[in-house]
């Protein structure tokens, strides 16, 4: 069916996107260096299928059944690395690198920034024509600024 089809769909790119999580976080780098390039793979994964996201949101907003697939299949897949990433915030806040902030707030500033673009940009540019040079600077723009965003928002 279409239900059976969309959870496979999504389940699959959820695992693919807790991996990339999961590899960021483990990553031998020092915490600034692992988000930062967790916030340019994020962007990237995104970017392979900018109009998803827009999808996403509709599909789980308007279905409760979604929604409850999402808490129970998908989010549990995901709670090893983010307890992995709370401590190592907790780890560089205490060391003073960081200010302390809550691995769920900095998940959802890097989602929002990096999520929102693609939706505003598929409601300014259209996706009709990915090869469209001003929709490519906009994304290799909002790249830069959502890293630096998100970096800022760290320091001290």
């Amino acid at each position: 069916t279409k239900e059976k089809l969309f959870d496979t769909v999504f389940e699959n790119k959820a695992i693919e996107f807790l991996t990339i999580f999961k590899k960021s976080v483990d990553k031998d780098l020092p915490f600034i260096k692992k988000v930062k390039e967790f916030v340019e793979t994020h962007f990237d994964f995104i970017e392979k299928m900018p109009k998803v996201p827009l999808f996403l949101m509709r599909e789980v907003i308007a279905n409760k059944e979604k929604r409850d697939f999402i808490l129970s299949k998908i989010l549990p897949l995901g709670i090893s690395a983010f307890d992995k990433l709370e401590n190592l915030i907790k780890t560089e806040a205490e060391k003073g690198h960081i200010r302390q902030v809550k691995a769920l707030d900095l998940m959802l500033n890097i989602a929002s920034l990096n999520v929102m673009t693609f939706v505003l940009a598929q409601v300014y540019y259209g996706f009709d024509n990915q090869t469209d040079k001003n929709l490519q600077d906009f994304l290799a723009q909002r790249k830069l600024n959502n890293v630096e965003l998100i970096l800022r928002s760290l320091q001290i």
